[in-house]
């Protein structure tokens, strides 16, 4: 539980939801465009594209956060604990 709690701390830290919101949006924009530029641009985006969109910018941030919190945990200071 104690590990859980920390990896949590973590994960909600002020800069570690910062960075995720940047690489999201610089990756979930650039995903965006290329999956659906064309329709975007012919002004033809469906409402089941809605879930596709969040979606692309969701995972980049999950992953983000995922990996700054495991390399955080896993950098110089905790394999001296």
């Amino acid at each position: 539980m104690k590990r859980l709690r920390a990896w949590l701390r973590c994960a909600t830290d002020r800069r570690t939801v910062g960075r995720a919101l940047i690489t999201s949006s610089v990756v979930g924009s650039v995903l965006t465009l290329v999956n659906h530029g064309t329709d975007i641009a012919a002004g033809s985006l469906g409402r089941e594209a809605v879930w596709s969109i969040l979606l692309t910018f969701g995972i980049p941030f999950i992953v983000a956060t995922i990996s700054r919190v495991e390399a955080i945990q896993s950098g110089p200071a905790a394999r001296a604990r």
